[in-house]
């Protein structure tokens, strides 16, 4: 890469930077920010503040350390800002991703570290979980919003959530997928998605997607292969009698009692002679996968016999035999070909992830504040952003497609 363009990076990442000034109100805090960006972006293991300071040069990482824990801007406003202008980049309409992952932790007394379920490790581990929503479009994807998970064990623990810091109005316990439906509010008012996607850590909750359909949300998502339906060839003879108080029943009822919901599982022995019923279809990434499709109701826990919402339920039939499952409220007129889409949109995030963990540092910071694990969160999103946009410039910039990566920015962007 020539000197030009270095120095043409270096105007933009600038320029960048300049833009969520009003977020940091100081002109010391944005060029920590600057610096600490930067440092994320740099070639190195660690992406800790001491490692970043001593890389970046002439930075002092007490500078960056009370930055990030002393210094009181809003994390949440920051990566606010940053969907708002990627996403007013974009006309088309894309899909929200909603996933968490982890950060493995070596200690307990981190904000939120806890024994449980660890992704990145596949085990169960001490790690922190992050809820996040992801915006993919057809060229592109970036992360929107992130937020701890605390676990009850923590919020049930007064002096650890003041040694942390964690605000007053997180210490009351929510599931995850509440707090990913708290994180969905202010995004649904942009209306720049038309499908919610999310794998069966949220699909196995049908509360979550009852919520969604409230909403007004349509969505994707797989679910595990024992959850329950009706299926709708079936739900025919629907019981309209009142109940024995006089009240109509609140749910329509199946009126013949030897008939009961199914798995999902059990709906591809149904399908599985049929091969009329699979179709081969391509998805956007190239790989061919065979699928089918049916409509059936949702099964209600706690009212058996009781129908709930008409769904799509999708089986992807893999090579080895077994078989995923994804369940939607898209109309009855979706097209196979649609709810593939749709469905396969979810490895996006996965992709997010792993840009920000190995380029950027995600799971790297080391405090243990509320508000600096936020601060880190919110800074890395900016990176991954500013990165997502240098990749994606248009020709005749003299950036245009080349890979922008750590090495390529060390010798702008490491003076801070």
């Amino acid at each position: 890469m020539r000197q030009k363009e270095f120095e043409s990076i270096r105007r933009k990442f600038n320029d960048f930077v300049d833009e969520f000034s009003p977020i940091f109100s100081r002109r010391d805090r944005l060029s920590r920010c600057s610096q600490y960006v930067a440092g994320l972006m740099l070639d190195g293991e660690r992406k800790s503040i001491e490692p970043m300071a001593e890389r970046l040069g002439n930075v002092s990482a007490r500078s960056l350390q009370d930055f990030m824990v002393q210094e009181t801007w809003d994390a949440d406003a920051l990566m606010d800002a940053l969907s708002r202008r990627s996403l007013g980049k974009h006309e088309e309409p894309g899909v929200l991703i909603l996933d968490d992952t982890s950060l493995p932790k070596q200690g307990n007394n981190s904000v939120g570290v806890a024994h449980q379920y660890c992704g990145a490790l596949g085990k169960v581990a001490n790690c922190q979980s992050i809820v996040s929503w992801h915006w993919a479009g057809k060229k592109t994807h970036f992360p929107i919003i992130g937020r701890l998970y605390l676990p009850q064990s923590w919020i049930d623990d007064q002096k650890k959530l003041d040694e942390c810091g964690v605000p007053k109005s997180r210490r009351i316990f929510k599931t995850k997928w509440r707090i990913a439906l708290d994180l969905l509010a202010p995004l649904a008012s942009e209306r720049n998605f038309s499908c919610i996607c999310f794998d069966a850590g949220y699909g196995e909750i049908p509360q979550f997607y009852n919520q969604l359909d409230k909403l007004g949300h349509k969505f994707v998502g797989q679910i595990p292969k024992k959850m329950g339906f009706w299926p709708e060839n079936l739900v025919v003879d629907l019981n309209p009698e009142p109940g024995k108080t006089g009240r109509p029943y609140k749910h329509p009822k199946v009126a013949d009692k030897s008939i009961k919901p199914r798995k999902a599982e059990e709906f591809t022995k149904e399908l599985s002679p049929q091969p009329d019923r699979w179709k081969k279809i391509l998805t956007p990434s190239g790989e061919e996968i065979v699928v089918s499709a049916l409509r059936v109701r949702q099964a209600i826990t706690g009212s058996y016999r009781c129908p709930g919402p008409e769904r799509w339920l999708l089986i992807e039939r893999l090579n080895d035999g077994d078989c995923k499952y994804y369940v939607s409220n898209l109309p009855d007129d979706t097209t196979l070909e649609e709810l593939v889409r749709f469905a396969k949109s979810r490895w996006k995030i996965e992709q997010g992830y792993q840009q920000l963990k190995e380029e950027l540092g995600l799971d790297h910071y080391e405090g243990r504040k509320w508000s600096g694990l936020h601060h880190h969160i919110a800074l890395c999103f900016m990176a991954f952003h500013f990165l997502n946009e240098m990749r994606n410039q248009p020709t005749g910039t003299g950036i245009g497609k080349k890979k922008i990566n750590a090495s390529l920015l060390c010798q702008q962007l490491g003076a801070g």
